[in-house]
């Protein structure tokens, strides 16, 4: 599909639309980078909920303010020159700043630059069939998507849905460790984090039963439906949890605002829906039993990975984290090198603070006996610098996101 930008403002800035909203962020997106990487260009393609027309803003008296991100990949021809990642974040900010001054418009933008045989080399995922189906060429090479191939939904990753529900959970505990929960209000951001939790266990969910399908409204439906019930997780409420999601795809479409009440309440279910669905998922990948020892089951993860896939991603930690720094906890470093990668690690430890959490939302740090910190520290790759006395739920929460902030994010090791 191909979408034509326009730089043309309409007289009152209140009056537009989502679609008009996408016109103006691409234009601006269009004219830096078409100046800023000239002939070495091939075309630009938007990505992700902006491109579906889903994305969610906030419209005030001094203009627009997205939720979600504008995501885009500069596709370069080949042979020409990458940028790197602090000209990719120049570029990011020379849009994000022209479209506040010149349209009011406030938006994070994301760029991933690629070159052409990058779309002929993508696997089985979410993210590729929504690109295949739902990407947009806003300027360049009108077939440039043509190139990828065509999956059938049955073949989609199952352990991507299940890496997606798992970096929703941690979205979703560190905005809740970095809220003022004293004050009983939720932020923008914490509400936010729980509609996309909700929205992606509904995406894994489907994509578990072969029946994903690649846009909120559509995925609705088909949560709508009967399924059999011995298919899905034993205990799930599966109308209940459809209602919720009802509500969540509202907010994110037609921006309908959570009451208070009704977010504590989403805030509260979604703890249980996802333990349902996060122990429903892994058992279905590893073959564990119900309800292990959440270490068991990392574990059990880490042995469908070979020993290559384990030996990449703990090089990938030591560069990241740099050779000095590793070295301090070689030890450690060594003995969960043999249970699993780091990415599902700090998985593991961010699903058990996902658990915890309602002892967060109470205003306590004090956990009940099920809650060891010790023990979700100990699945951490690099712990935390506190005094291992001083480490409480917010602080740990914190840290679990700083790891996969710093090793995880822009690589799949």
């Amino acid at each position: 599909m191909t979408y034509v930008a326009t730089n043309v403002l309409p007289e009152s800035l209140l009056d537009l639309g989502s679609y008009e909203l996408r016109s103006l962020i691409c234009a601006a997106v269009v004219r830096v980078c078409t100046a800023v990487l000239g002939s070495g260009l091939r075309a630009i393609v938007l990505t992700g909920s902006l491109a579906r027309n889903e994305a969610t803003f906030s419209a005030g008296h001094s203009g627009f303010a997205f939720l979600s991100d504008g995501d885009f990949l500069l596709v370069l021809e080949e042979g020409a020159k990458d940028p790197s990642p602090a000209e990719l974040h120049n570029l990011e900010q020379l849009v994000e700043a022209r479209l506040l001054e010149e349209t009011a418009i406030s938006v994070h933008v994301g760029f991933a630059s690629v070159y052409p045989h990058y779309f002929r080399r993508l696997l089985p995922t979410t993210f590729t069939y929504e690109l295949k189906n739902n990407g947009v060429t806003i300027w360049g090479d009108a077939h440039i998507l043509d190139d990828i191939r065509d999956f059938a939904k049955s073949a989609l990753s199952k352990e991507d849905a299940w890496r997606t529900l798992n970096h929703r959970i941690i979205e979703l505990i560190s905005t809740i460790a970095a809220s003022d929960l004293v004050a009983r209000r939720a932020t923008p951001q914490l509400e936010y984090a729980l509609v996309k939790l909700y929205l992606d266990m509904a995406t894994s969910f489907l994509l578990f039963l072969d029946r994903y399908q690649p846009t909120y409204t559509a995925r609705l439906d088909e949560l709508r439906k009967p399924i059999v019930e011995h298919r899905g997780p034993s205990r799930f409420d599966q109308k209940a949890f459809c209602n919720r999601v009802s509500t969540c795809t509202a907010r994110k479409l037609a921006h309908v605002p959570l009451q208070p009440e009704e977010t504590a309440m989403l805030l509260k279910e979604a703890i249980g829906y996802g333990r349902e669905l996060w122990f429903w998922e892994t058992n279905l990948l590893c073959g564990s039993h119900e309800y292990l020892p959440v270490a068991d089951v990392i574990a059990a993860m880490g042995r469908r990975q070979t020993y290559t896939e384990k030996q990449r991603a703990w090089i990938s930690l030591v560069r990241r984290s740099g050779v000095t720094a590793t070295a301090k906890h070689l030890l450690r470093c060594r003995k969960l090198s043999r249970l699993a990668t780091p990415r599902y690690l700090i998985y593991g430890a961010s699903f058990q603070l996902f658990c915890a959490a309602p002892e967060r939302l109470k205003g306590t740090q004090l956990l009940s006996d099920r809650f060891d910190l010790s023990e979700i520290c100990a699945l951490l790759p690099i712990p935390p610098d506190e005094p291992a006395n001083s480490v409480n739920w917010t602080s740990l929460a914190s840290h679990t996101n700083r790891c996969y902030q710093r090793f995880l994010i822009g690589t799949a090791s």
